[in-house]
């Protein structure tokens, strides 16, 4: 993938862990799997509380920086 150098930092293959899926998600998938709005999620990248690239104009949202924003939520 072209964006994989600026997006993760490195060139080499940064493949996800078995049975986990995508490692990127758009923001739809991470609003879905938050249990929020796509503006919610939009929301929280304007104002830094959700780290994401932007790669062609849409947002990519690491999987783990998901789940990290998830349980600080729910603190």
């Amino acid at each position: 993938m072209s964006w994989r150098g600026s997006a993760a930092g490195t060139e080499s293959d940064t493949s996800p862990e078995p049975g986990t899926g995508c490692e990127w998600l758009s923001a739809g998938e991470a609003a879905g799997l938050a249990g929020i709005s796509d503006s919610a999620i939009r929301k929280a990248i304007r104002e830094g509380r959700l780290p994401a690239v932007q790669v062609g104009g849409r947002h990519r949202i690491n999987r783990e920086d998901l789940a990290h924003f998830k349980a600080a939520r729910a603190a």
